[in-house]
């Protein structure tokens, strides 16, 4: 059981692995099309910006992630707020 769940495991991140690599592919191809503003870079600049790129879009993420979990944290504080509010208290 233990080594099929290894097994599991590596297959996955092997997937992971296929996964970012098209990612990078297509980052730089669209790169190399000219869509964004880096076009005039060679490919080993590329891919020493590919990194650079991965982390400001993470630091994005993160960014709204932390105010989309805010507003649910308040939302559903105020639903409790609500719920108990309208509890009497008992002695």
């Amino acid at each position: 059981m233990d080594k099929l769940l290894k097994e599991k495991d590596k297959l996955e991140m092997q997937a992971m692995v296929l996964r970012m690599q098209e990612r990078d592919k297509a980052v730089k191809s669209n790169v190399l099309e000219g869509e964004t503003k880096h076009k005039d870079l060679s490919e080993e600049q590329l891919d020493a910006l590919i990194p650079e790129l991965r982390k400001k879009a993470r630091d994005k993420y993160l960014k709204d992630r932390e105010e989309t979990q805010m507003n649910l944290y308040k939302k559903i504080l105020d639903d409790q707020q609500k719920v108990f509010q309208s509890q009497s208290e008992t002695k």
